[in-house]
């Protein structure tokens, strides 16, 4: 078995730094603890930050004494700073209530929870009342009729047992972490410690944690000599199996979903197929190897395009690798009814490249570029024009949050990302009388925050819903939102009045996942013209679990994104011109799809529309903090701050930003690098840290005047790291000392690092407007 990690394309592996340091605080074993068949000792806690580290008292019992027991009201306590009050009813249930006035039942002899009002019990408070600056941001949700839906969890069916003692009611830790999890409050148990993380992008979250240096050190430490303890493999099983019967939402790839729905994960592993039974048996084992086998092999039978992952990080510990290499060839596995769910992960990645590379053959092209540089964080965007075609281009619907919060709310400037220029290059194109036709590439998109595709789509469409089905209460529903399209931080009529004169068309390819997937829908159910081939699917948003012994997973969860119509769109949108070719080795031909020729016409073909003219015009476009002045003729060419590209048969555009440091504006011909400069420090800084396990903090890239380039990669203090020589047209060169040094080509079209990296790995979230607006995010009227 060609052991892959299964979440790799993660740009960013973050160590949680203090965590090494982390050891436990183990208090006195007092003669009443061993009475009652427990050891007293304390657990530690991450809370939201690194700088914010406590402890929490925890039991260890006898029955389990690999898993860390904690109260129920301390993990509510520190998940939200808010208290939950249990009542003993003195015959073995128990009532829970929580801030917001509801309550839930629990019976400790059955081991079964029960409330009747999933939302508002299961929600932190401040998400459940909508006032989290997340939810009131561009995109402002509509009050929906809140409808409680009861829920019941059944703990004792996985054998997972819930103590009483006295007015308190204990629960292992992993479970609790499995129960109480928000969309923007993601907590874990990794390493001994239980971490609180905010929304999957932070700095904590467990998709950058699960293959960090720490976590693989630590569990090389655990594991490396003596395996699993039986009680951990058992627990650790059965948690997954609870896990995944109470997150999936069942998208309908995988041959068992029946089978599934019916009886479960366990169901399905012992009665599938010969394999499966293995699949069962090797998740079951004390041997850390055919554990971690089992755990990757569960991707065969439950793979989704992506939004449902499993990633066995224990097949990092060393020597565990190699053992796997030997193991599977004697398992004797058929993996009939499997899904092949590397060759769609290559058919992605090869979909990705061919669309990125057709792009930037297109964009050589161009009268007018302009490119805003991404981030780790946010995907950058490029827009071009050519004829009557604008072009807009991005490969992730990333969004910065905070920094959103801070221009709503303490008077920040404007973010510059994909939201906003998005807005600058729709008004730049709606002003320009050439343009008629405005074209949206989703070609290697794969997915990413709701909230901007509920923009992008408003501005397009006037839509202001996003349909969704919800597997887990069988019902459907709408997330509603009014949007400041204009940014002037006011819902009003200004934002109603908004229109624009210009066609659109989207772009859509197999990698056009998720997000990626639902905006190609939305815009097909909205008359939009699609181009390309089929989308990749993906209508689930997703919920992340740690299992117990430190492996990851990634679940479809049982918000389902639907079309106008109420059909699942899993399966992906088929488009209007099909324009994707196939090579004689099975490669992907782009070349009609990014061609603004071909789309013109397809827009001319498809909305009847007249041929434009080329007319000689003069237009002057004022659009947020960037003002444009534009003198149009056959040909259109820009300056920038350091040269200009004008000709003398040309006229001139000239662009003065406030975001000059981040907004790059260039005549659209052939670059003569191999990335943009301002981009190759972030790329040796990525090829550094594959290599050498360390991020770099910082670069500064120098032209040495002899045709090669210098890049200096420098830690958080300033102390250089390394220097990369390289020739800037091919990327290659040396490293400080005298290796070899390829850096990737990314030419003209880079839509920069992680962010865009990111976006190949396919498991973003749909986002928070879709786990909010489920009915969630509303306070209920009555607080009794």
């Amino acid at each position: 078995m060609f052991f892959k990690k299964t979440i790799a394309g993660i740009a960013a592996l973050t160590t949680v730094a203090s965590m090494s340091g982390l050891t436990a605080f183990a208090a006195e074993e007092t003669d009443a603890a061993k009475s009652t068949g427990f050891k007293a000792d304390k657990i530690n806690t991450i809370v939201y930050s690194t700088d914010n580290v406590k402890t929490i008292d925890c039991r260890y019992y006898d029955s389990l004494p690999s898993i860390p027991y904690i109260k129920v009201t301390d993990y509510y306590k520190t998940w939200t700073d808010q208290d939950m009050t249990v009542k003993n009813n003195n015959d073995g249930t128990f009532e829970l209530k929580v801030p917001a006035g509801v309550t839930a039942s629990l019976d400790v002899n059955k081991d079964t929870l029960h409330t009747d009002d999933y939302d508002y019990f299961f929600t932190p408070e401040d998400e459940a009342n909508a006032t989290s600056p997340f939810t009131d941001l561009y995109v402002k949700q509509k009050t929906n009729e809140h409808k409680a839906k009861a829920y019941d969890f059944n703990f004792g069916k996985y054998n997972i047992d819930i103590i009483a003692d006295n007015d308190d009611i204990w629960f292992p830790v992993p479970t609790l972490c499995d129960v109480f999890v928000s969309d923007l409050k993601n907590p874990y148990f990794m390493d001994d410690t239980l971490i609180f993380s905010g929304d999957l992008q932070s700095a904590l979250s467990p998709l950058l944690n699960a293959q960090s240096e720490a976590h693989i050190k630590a569990l090389n430490e655990k594991f490396s000599k003596n395996g699993r303890p039986q009680d951990l493999a058992d627990y650790t099983y059965n948690e997954l199996c609870f896990a995944f019967d109470t997150t999936y939402g069942f998208p309908g790839r995988p041959y068992f979903t029946d089978l599934i729905k019916e009886k479960g994960l366990d169901g399905m592993l012992s009665e599938g197929n010969d394999t499966t039974k293995k699949i069962k048996e090797l998740l079951k084992s004390t041997d850390l190897t055919e554990y971690s086998v089992g755990f990757e092999l569960l991707n065969y039978y439950l793979w989704d395009g992506g939004h449902t992952q499993f990633a066995a990080v224990t097949g990092l510990v060393e020597g565990v690798r190699e053992k796997s290499q030997e193991l599977v060839p004697t398992l004797g596995l058929t993996f009939e009814n499997a899904i092949n769910y590397m060759a769609d992960l290559t058919l992605k990645t090869s979909t990705s490249e061919a669309a990125h590379a057709a792009r930037a053959e297109m964009v050589k092209g161009a009268d007018y570029v302009e490119e805003i540089q991404g981030t780790e964080q946010n995907a950058g965007s490029i827009y071009c024009e050519k004829g009557d075609v604008a072009f807009f281009a991005f490969d992730s619907f990333t969004t910065d949050r905070n920094a959103w919060d801070e221009y709503y709310h303490r008077n920040g400037e404007l973010p510059v990302e994909v939201v906003s220029s998005f807005y600058k290059s729709l008004l730049r194109a709606d002003q320009n009388p050439k343009i008629k036709k405005f074209v949206i590439d989703m070609g290697a998109n794969g997915g990413g925050d709701s909230s901007v595709l509920a923009y992008l789509m408003s501005l397009i469409t006037d839509a202001d819903s996003i349909d969704f089905y919800n597997s887990k209460f069988d019902v459907y529903d709408e997330i509603k939102g009014d949007v400041d399209k204009n940014f002037d931080k006011v819902i009003d009529d200004k934002d109603k009045e908004f229109k624009t004169d210009l066609k659109f068309g989207v772009i859509a390819t197999n990698m056009s996942f998720s997000c990626g997937n639902l905006f190609p829908s939305m815009a097909h159910d909205n008359g939009i013209m699609l181009i390309g081939e089929q989308s990749g699917g993906g209508s689930c948003a997703i919920q992340i679990r740690m299992a117990a012994d430190g492996n990851l997973c990634v679940l479809s969860s049982g918000l389902c994104l639907v079309d106008k119509n109420k059909k699942s769109i899993d399966l992906g949108i088929k488009p209007d011109y099909e324009t994707v070719k196939l090579n004689d080795d099975g490669s992907k031909d782009f070349s009609a799809t990014y061609n603004f020729d071909n789309l013109s016409k397809y827009f001319d073909e498809f909305y009847k529309m007249t041929p434009a003219n080329n007319e000689t015009t003069t237009t002057t476009t004022t659009a947020a903090a960037d003002t444009t002045t534009t003198t149009t003729t056959a040909a259109e060419t820009t300056t920038t701050s350091s040269e200009s590209t004008a000709k003398p048969t040309e006229s001139t555009t000239t662009v003065t930003s406030t975001d000059a440091a981040t907004t790059t504006t260039v005549k659209a011909e052939e670059n003569k690098t191999f990335a943009p400069v301002s981009e190759m420090g972030s790329i040796a800084m990525a090829d550094y840290k594959a290599k050498n396990g360390i991020a770099p903090a910082d670069s500064v890239t120098k032209d040495n005047g002899d045709g090669t380039y210098s890049i200096i990669m420098k830690d958080d203090k300033g102390n250089v790291l390394d220097t990369y020589t390289i020739d800037p047209a091919t990327g290659k060169g040396k490293d400080s000392k005298g290796n070899d040094v390829e850096l990737p080509q990314t030419g003209n079209n880079s839509m920069k690092t992680a962010a865009a990296a990111a976006v190949a790995v396919t498991f973003m979230a749909v986002g928070a407007a879709a786990v909010i607006g489920s009915g969630v995010g509303r306070k209920k009227k009555d607080n009794e």
